[in-house]
Parts: C-alpha cells; sequence; structure tokens
C-alpha cells in the first residue's frame, strides 16, 4: 500500500488509542484448524521508530503501545512494517533513484542516510521485537517497505532498485535489511518461535527485473540474520518477500533486461514463504470463499512465469478494507460494492469525520460483513484449494484500522475509525483460534 500521509497531534490521539482489555463475549465453537487474526505495527518514519510518547502520565515507546493494543485481540502474532525512502531523480523519473533518506517524525525533509542513523535505526528495531518478544509475541513478522520521498502515491511496484544498488552513498541493503537483520540477530533464541522476515514488500519490478540480485539477497539475509548461530537458531527464521495480490512483476517486463525466467523462478524456490498483500475485489455480499482469491489471482499470474505457489507457505501481509475508491485518498465508497471493489484504498490522514467511510450506515454494514465473512474464513481453516494461508495481518492504520491500535487513528477528542463490532468479533475469534 502506498504510504499513507498521516501526521497526528499525538499526545492526545496517543492516550485515546490505549486499549481496553480485550471485550469479553460468548465463546465461539471450537476449530482445531482455525487460523489467527493478526495485526501490525506500522512505522513511517525513523522518528517513528525512535520516538516517545505520554501514556498515562509516563513515556512510552511508539512499538509498546502499538504492540500492547495489538495484543489485547489475542493474536501471539504480529507484524512489524519499516517505511524508509527513495529520493527520485526527478519528477519525471518517479522510479529512477538518486539516493536513499529517512523521515523524522512529523514529516519535514527527507534526510540522506549516515551510518549514525542506519546505527539508531538498528538498535530501537532491537528493542522494538525485544518488547515484542516480552509482551508474548511468538511469531514476528518484519516488512521493509521503501516508497518515494516526493510523491507518496507513486507505488513503490514499479521502483527500479535491487538490495546493493548503492546510491548516495547506501544501498536498501545498508538502510534497511543489514540493520533489520542485525535486530533479528539480537533476539534470537529469547522466546519467539519465529521470525518471518520480509526482504522488501511489493517491489514486483525489482524482484523481477533484478532476480539473481535479489537470489543473492535470500542467503545473505539468512546469514546476516543468523550470524555464527546458524544450527542453533535456524528454526526461528524463514525469509520470505511480500508480493502484491495483482500486477506481481510490476513493470520488469519493460525493464531492458526483461524478466529473466530462470533466476525468477529460482528465487521463489529459495523462499521459505510468500507473503501476499491480500486486496483482491469482493462483492457486495461478502462470503468466506471470497477470501481465498488474493492468493488464487497471485498464482495466476506467476504461473504465467513458471511459478506456482501451490503447497508453499502463504501468509496475507496485509489485509483488511479502507473504504475509499481513489489511490489520493479523496473518494469515499458510495456503495458495498465501491468499498469492496477496491480494498486497499481509504482515507490516509488523521481522524476526520467529514472522510470517515464508515460514517454511512450502508459502508459501515458492508465492512462489519466483510470482516465477518474473513474471520468465518480463517476459522474453517483459510482453505483455497492448492493451498492454505498461514494467517493475516491487517493493514492497522486511519480508515483500515478498525481494530483501533494506531494512534495516528484517532483525533485528538478520541474520535476515531475503531469499530467496536469488529473488533469484538477478532477478539473472540482469537480465543478459539489454533494457529
Amino acid at each position: 500500500m502506498a504510504r499513507q500521509s498521516a501526521v497526528a497531534s499525538i499526545d492526545s490521539a496517543v492516550q485515546a488509542s490505549k486499549q481496553p482489555e480485550a471485550q469479553k463475549g460468548a465463546e465461539p465453537a471450537n476449530n482445531t484448524g482455525s487460523v489467527q487474526f493478526s495485526s501490525s505495527v506500522i512505522l513511517f518514519d525513523v522518528g517513528d521508530v525512535t520516538a516517545t510518547v505520554r501514556q498515562n502520565g509516563r513515556v512510552a515507546n511508539w512499538c509498546a503501545l502499538i504492540a500492547n493494543n495489538i495484543k489485547q485481540f489475542g493474536s501471539d502474532k504480529i507484524n512489524f512494517v519499516l517505511t524508509q525512502y527513495w529520493m527520485p531523480t526527478s519528477n519525471s523519473t518517479p522510479f529512477d533513484i538518486d539516493y536513499f533518506c529517512y523521515k523524522e517524525r512529523g514529516g519535514g525533509p527527507c534526510r540522506k542516510f549516515t551510518k549514525e542513523a542506519i546505527k539508531r535505526f538498528e538498535e530501537r528495531m532491537t528493542e522494538c521485537f525485544a518488547i515484542a518478544i516480552s509482551q508474548g509475541f511468538k511469531t514476528i513478522m518484519v516488512t521493509p517497505h521503501i516508497d518515494n520521498a516526493v510523491d507518496a502515491y507513486q507505488w513503490r511496484n514499479y521502483a527500479k532498485l535491487h538490495p546493493g544498488l548503492a546510491q548516495g552513498g547506501f544501498s536498501y541493503w545498508d538502510i534497511q535489511l543489514a540493520p533489520l537483520a542485525a535486530a533479528i540477530h539480537a533476539n534470537l533464541g529469547k522466546g519467539a518461535q519465529r521470525f518471518l522476515f520480509n526482504l522488501g514488500g511489493e517491489l514486483g519490478t525489482s524482484f523481477f527485473g533484478w532476480s539473481g540480485k535479489w537470489l543473492q539477497c535470500v542467503g545473505d539475509a539468512r546469514q546476516a540474520a543468523l550470524g555464527k548461530d546458524k544450527a542453533k537458531h535456524a528454526a526461528e527464521l524463514q525469509v520470505g518477500l511480500k508480493i502484491n495480490f495483482e500486477r506481481v512483476p510490476g513493470y520488469a517486463s519493460q525493464l531492458p533486461g526483461g524478466v529473466k525466467l530462470e533466476l525468477a523462478q529460482q528465487l521463489f524456490g529459495a523462499l521459505d514463504y510468500v507473503a501476499i498483500s491480500a486486496y483482491a475485489p469482493v462483492p457486495a455480499k461478502p462470503d468466506p470463499s471470497h477470501f481465498q482469491d488474493s492468493v488464487t489471482i497471485a498464482d495466476g499470474e506467476l504461473q504465467q512465469l513458471g511459478i506456482s505457489l501451490a503447497g508453499r507457505d502463504i501468509w496475507y501481509g496485509e489485509f483488511g478494507i479502507g473504504g475509499g475508491t481513489s489511490q489520493y485518498c479523496d473518494r469515499l465508497a458510495k456503495t458495498p460494492a465501491e468499498a469492496g471493489f477496491t480494498p486497499m484504498y481509504g482515507t490516509c490522514w488523521q481522524y476526520n469525520p467529514a472522510m470517515n467511510p464508515w460514517k454511512s450506515p450502508a459502508i459501515r454494514s458492508y465492512m462489519q460483513a466483510y470482516y465477518a465473512a474473513a474471520l468465518q474464513w480463517l476459522q474453517q481453516g483459510a482453505p483455497g484449494g492448492k493451498w492454505r494461508v498461514n494467517g493475516v495481518f491487517a493493514w492497522n492504520l486511519v480508515s483500515w484500522d478498525v481494530q483501533g491500535v494506531h494512534p495516528l487513528s484517532y483525533a485528538g477528542d478520541g474520535a476515531s475509525f475503531k469499530d467496536e463490532k469488529v473488533s469484538v468479533m477478532i477478539a473472540q475469534h482469537n480465543k478459539a483460534a489454533s494457529r
């Protein structure tokens, strides 16, 4: 999903976002194959990672605050989404990279990376993962994102980069993968059962245009995260990629070198799992079977490249519905059919009643039906014929954040995008989910 342009009045929004204990309700029927509904800590700036905020008169780390809010819903899985940026060579070449940069909290200029900034990122992510482990999370997904620093709506799926491409003195490996691998390494053997390390998210042009570079990166990332303890901790680490459910290879076929099919096949063969941004359209009357469509569509595109997802470990690394119809976050859905056709679109800013898609009773009712059907699918074990989805991670930000776990989903007065009915359904579902 494109970077959300959310800038909050932080201190007031943070207190509003603090979760109560999970609401109690009737216990659902137990299903030994049911799959948990899990959530994401979404951080857009180095400042988000390093910042502290006031909570109940004390200073709290953002990672601790959001992870604690997520924990109330009962899943033992959590996803950390970390965004850095590329500066384009010009406005007319938005996917050509001049240099990589980072932002401090609240926006401002995108600053060129320094060794000190990278080290600060590594140290704070080490702390974030340790916090998640201390709160009882057993599966930790790590999802680095890279976005256009000038135009947030230029989708990373078309970015022209590979892990070792050094622009402005540092590469994507330097600014994202190396510090995250070090943070994972520091937390191996501390109580998490596994880290799921996505090497990139929605980088189709890159994955398929430079498959050989990414293939090498799979081994490099595994080695960096395991270090000298490879034999001791190998079972705690899985390495994968996160693709979009459609337009999987991006514009790779239009690059001068095109797609090297054999290398692309080898790349996917080397992965422990494949994660998917699961925003396939869902009709106006949602049915549980509709939620296997994201993996079905992605698999159909991959099969044209000689790659199959059959029998693979699949995760939905992004999931949810935003209630919008425009990639620019400026149009709300007017009908359930519109909302279901583009679940990846919504409102991209802190809560504002005028831009709340759920203020419409019809759209709110549809959103609730959407999640009810999704939870029923998960209760059935997330079946899909040739594959089974291991888990789902919600995109918990602004209008997608119907659980209300992120401070930016709130206004200063406590009003938010949170939906109490869906929150109760998720908490109840996770009480009975077995995996």
